[in-house]
């Protein structure tokens, strides 16, 4: 018994300090000028095998687009001209050659660089990790986004305890989601961008930080 507080003691202190990080991105100093209207969300990459996670990824990111203002292609529509192509990788079709194959002004790539869990009762922790990279017709990069998180919590109940850590992952991918694109502008028309450069003056790329 003695032993076993001071372990709980340590590992309550690792669980206070679990926070996540910042977003760090990038955001093309032009993007206002030459910001996209029509995106495709291009099916999730990572090293996660899970493919509920994926799509939970996939489906967060384009109900944020449309949040925004976007006009979002529906990801089934993506997946249906993708299985016409007889190379059906991703990863051997350039953002480029995938925004001109569906018809948009941009596409949303997205990785899980990390989906790491842990599960020792009574202790549990998952860490996550996504890259998002908004690509332009022509394949240059209008947007890149970075964000890590991790999330623990202390437990007897060891069912409890991978049930609200490692499964109910849902409430997770959404508020890292919604962390990262606080740093995508929000889609406006052409004529919208004359108007407003008419009224205001050409917008300064500091003006969209945080």
């Amino acid at each position: 018994m003695k032993r076993i507080i001071p372990t709980l003691l340590v590992l309550l202190l690792l669980t206070a300090a679990g926070c996540g990080n910042p977003v760090r991105y990038r955001l093309a100093e032009d993007y206002t000028l030459h910001a996209p209207v029509t995106v495709a969300v291009l099916p999730v990459e990572g090293a996660v095998e899970d493919r509920e996670v994926k799509e939970f990824f996939r489906a967060a990111a384009a109900e944020k687009l449309r949040e925004l203002g976007y006009d979002v292609i529906d990801p089934a529509r993506v997946d249906e001209v993708y299985v016409r192509v007889e190379d059906t990788r991703l990863n051997g079709m350039s953002p480029k050659e995938a925004a001109s194959l569906l018809g948009t002004d941009a596409v949303l790539h997205i990785d899980i660089t990390k989906w790491r869990k842990k599960l020792l009762t009574p202790y549990a922790s998952l860490k996550v990790g996504a890259e998002f990279v908004l690509y332009a017709s022509d394949g240059r990069r209008l947007w890149k986004a970075r964000y890590r998180t991790k999330e623990s919590d202390l437990r007897l109940d060891r069912q409890a305890l991978e049930f609200g850590i490692i499964k109910a992952y849902e409430p997770r991918i959404e508020r890292i989601v919604g962390s990262v694109f606080v740093t995508l502008p929000s889609a406006q028309l052409p004529e919208e961008l004359d108007k407003k450069e008419e009224e205001d003056g050409p917008r300064e790329f500091f003006q969209w930080l945080p």
